[in-house]
C-alpha cells in the first residue's frame, strides 16, 4: 500500500510541477513540499499537498492561469474529496436540511 500511494503522490507531484513550470517559467524560483507528503506520512485519499511557491515577481495573471491549471489536478486525481472546505460544505448542507 505505501508504494501505490507514493506513487499517487509523485504523479500529482510531478503534474503540478510541469504546470509551475509551465506558467511561471523564469518567474518561479523555489517549490518547497511539506507536511505529510515530505515527512513520508502521506496517505493516500486523506493527506493533501502542502506547496510553498516562491515567485520572483508576482504577476496576477500567471496566478490566475494556475488556479485554472491547478483546479484540473484536483478533479483529475480526486484531491477535493477529502479537503477540509469540501468537508465543511458537506456539514454546513447536512446543517442547513436540518
Amino acid at each position: 500500500m505505501a508504494k501505490k500511494a507514493t506513487s499517487y503522490k509523485k504523479a500529482v507531484e510531478d503534474s503540478f510541477l510541469e504546470i509551475l513550470k509551465d506558467i511561471f517559467r523564469e518567474n518561479l524560483v523555489s517549490v518547497s513540499l511539506y507536511g505529510s507528503a515530505a515527512g513520508g506520512n502521506f496517505v493516500e485519499g486523506v493527506s493533501d499537498l502542502n506547496v510553498l511557491i516562491l515567485l520572483e515577481k508576482p504577476d496576477p495573471e500567471q496566478i490566475e492561469k494556475l488556479g485554472i491549471k491547478a483546479h484540473k489536478i484536483i478533479k483529475k486525481f480526486n484531491l477535493a474529496k477529502n479537503s477540509t472546505s469540501e468537508k465543511k460544505n458537506k456539514k454546513s448542507k447536512k446543517k442547513e436540511k436540518k
